[in-house]
């Protein structure tokens, strides 16, 4: 056989190989996205179930609030609040109880609280969107700023 006609062989078999692999780079590229993105999903609704039961799991009292910087937790003395796994909420003083909805996001870090627009004050303050700036298993500390006015919160676990 002529030398010309080995290593055209062997180019032509370096040539399938070459492909070959390209494909494989290309198949294993998008098996790694693809799992990749639906394990990032998997992990961010993992945090966000946790999240929830943590939220879900006994009730709140509220043991710090301030507007502006003022101090105005004693506005919101001797309320429970009760959060449901249907992100439906109650916030109880005595016989008195009061409803609203709730929703975690967790990508941006956020907790909506909205109460019934016949609910006034002091619980008409909760309503908003609220940055999570701190939270263990038993205390929540949020902040949030509506119409100028910087309000913060911390929810104690009763």
């Amino acid at each position: 056989r002529p030398f010309y006609s080995i290593f055209a062989q062997q180019a032509n078999e370096l040539m399938h190989l070459i492909m070959k692999l390209r494909y494989l780079l290309i198949i294993c590229t998008m098996v790694f996205a693809v799992s990749g993105g639906s394990c990032k999903k998997k992990v961010e609704q993992q945090y966000e179930d946790l999240l929830k039961k943590l939220m879900t799991d006994g009730s709140w009292i509220i043991t710090k609030f301030t507007e502006n910087g003022t101090d105005i937790t004693t506005s919101f003395n001797a309320w429970v609040c009760k959060f449901h796994d249907n992100n439906t909420m109650t916030a109880t003083q005595g016989t008195d109880t009061k409803a609203g909805t709730w929703q975690s996001n967790l990508t941006s870090q956020t907790i909506s609280a909205q109460f019934e627009s016949s609910v006034g004050d002091p619980l008409q303050e909760n309503n908003g969107t609220w940055n999570i700036t701190s939270t263990t298993a038993t205390v929540g500390k949020f902040a949030q700023t509506k119409s100028g006015i910087a309000y913060t919160m911390e929810l104690t676990k009763n």
